[in-house]
């Protein structure tokens, strides 16, 4: 059996289902890295409310370094 890695484009398109939220209300962007999480009685906590408007994205992933094998 022989795995390939993507080297094309799939038209996969993702749709944005929740707003990010910080406790404090402050919103999170998805750009964003986790770090920018605030922590909570040591834990990362996210509040997530309806999108407050519609956003979507290419969800195709190229990663032609790593190479796909079966194990």
């Amino acid at each position: 059996m022989v795995i390939e890695s993507a080297e094309g484009r799939t038209r996969t398109v993702e749709t944005g289902a929740f707003e990010l939220l910080a406790p404090d209300g402050e919103r999170i962007w998805n750009e964003g890295l986790p770090d920018r999480i605030p922590m909570v009685e040591g834990h990362r906590l996210l509040l997530l409310d309806e999108p407050t408007y519609k956003r979507s994205w290419n969800a195709d992933r190229f990663l032609r370094i790593f190479r796909a094998r079966p194990r």
